[in-house]
């Protein structure tokens, strides 16, 4: 059987990444697919994602942020090593770009995805997840998303990230204007797939979930992700009126927001955890609505960053009226989750036999 590298994000402190890192993962090998996650270490993702550290800071300011979020990110950031090396079983040793290149002939084959592994933006212009240090072996990209509708990437970067994607033996993506993009860009038909969370059941996700229990009183709505703090808590605060629900907001900012109950260190299964028991959820995250749709929760989205990733999976749900506004707080409309779940089924049994051919062709 051939020997599968993965390679995603995963070594951060994003609940998004850590469970689609999981989840790929997990399905290849449940496929029959023998899988090893790659571990490298991409220094842009890092450098945002992992605890600030002392010797970074060089300013004043930089100094002021290590003193207030010190102790909880570094908490956080604990609690995410410990999931990391709980459910990752098969993966290699810390490496770095230059290591990279001696890891190839370990594999038969590799896989790449899912997040926003080719925006160029978000990685820092790293070309290590188009599989630039591949050169003799099959590559394949599951469920690649640019994070963009539109490419905003210099001509020069473009060139680079055509030529590397026409070397692709496959490639699917997240959003329909991926599919755009990869048409465009490589001349090739790229195969709309899910999020590698949708792959696995709910059970699957109830079973991660921590035993503890995050909050002894769960009439509460989740936000997770509010771009624009002031209208997004006038609009919760809106909907805790009309409820009777208090207000939890998971986040990393520096200073408490004033009114709510502020959550900064909870680990992987405690943000399963209170999604799960929420009576609502209002998120600006890809993966807070995807979990949320998961769990068959009332949710509210706010579209303010990276537009073509929720657009795309409303659309594909028919769920584009959960827009976070005044008249959908006034409504206070439930969704029927009946359609819902079963184009959820369709679709996730359709992106495994996909993924199933990047395993075995």
């Amino acid at each position: 059987m051939d020997k599968i590298g993965l390679l995603t994000f995963h070594n951060t402190t994003n609940f998004g990444s850590m469970l689609q890192s999981y989840a790929l993962y997990k399905t290849i090998q449940r496929l029959g697919g023998n899988c090893e996650l790659i571990n490298y270490s991409c220094p842009t993702i890092e450098k945002r994602e992992l605890p600030l550290k002392l010797q970074a800071c060089r300013s004043p300011k930089r100094l002021l942020k290590w003193l207030l979020c010190y102790r909880f990110s570094h908490i956080k950031y604990e609690k995410f090593q410990d999931f990391f090396e709980d459910n990752f079983e098969n993966k290699t040793v810390r490496c770095t770009k230059d290591e990279l290149i001696s890891l190839e002939a370990e594999y038969d084959r590799f896989i790449v995805g899912s997040d926003i592994i080719w925006g160029l933006d978000i990685t820092g212009n790293d070309y290590t997840y188009f599989l630039d240090f591949v050169t003799g072996k099959k590559k394949y990209a599951y469920a690649a998303s640019f994070g963009h509708d539109r490419l905003p990437f210099p001509i020069s970067e473009i060139k680079k990230m055509k030529e590397l994607m026409t070397k692709f033996d496959g490639i699917s993506v997240r959003e329909t204007s991926g599919m755009e993009i990869v048409k465009e860009l490589a001349g090739k038909e790229a195969t709309l797939v899910s999020d590698p969370t949708f792959l696995l059941e709910r059970k699957d996700w109830e079973a991660k979930i921590s035993s503890s229990t995050v909050l002894k009183d769960r009439n509460y709505i989740l936000v997770y992700f509010a771009y624009d703090e002031k209208y997004t808590f006038q609009l919760a605060k809106t909907l805790a009126k009309k409820t009777g629900c208090q207000i939890v907001y998971i986040h990393n900012s520096t200073l408490n927001y004033p009114g709510v109950k502020n959550i900064k260190t909870a680990s992987v299964e405690d943000f399963l955890w209170l999604i799960r028991n929420a009576e609502y959820v209002i998120s600006g995250s890809y993966h807070g609505v995807v979990f949320s749709i998961i769990f068959n929760k009332n949710f509210y989205y706010i579209n303010k960053k990276y537009t073509s990733r929720i657009k795309s999976l409303m659309d594909i749900f028919g769920l584009q009226d959960r827009i976070l506004s005044e008249e959908n707080i006034e409504t206070l409309s439930n969704i029927n989750y009946g359609p819902v779940n079963s184009i959820l089924n369709n679709f996730a049994n359709h992106s495994k036999v996909v993924l199933g051919h990047f395993i075995y062709d």
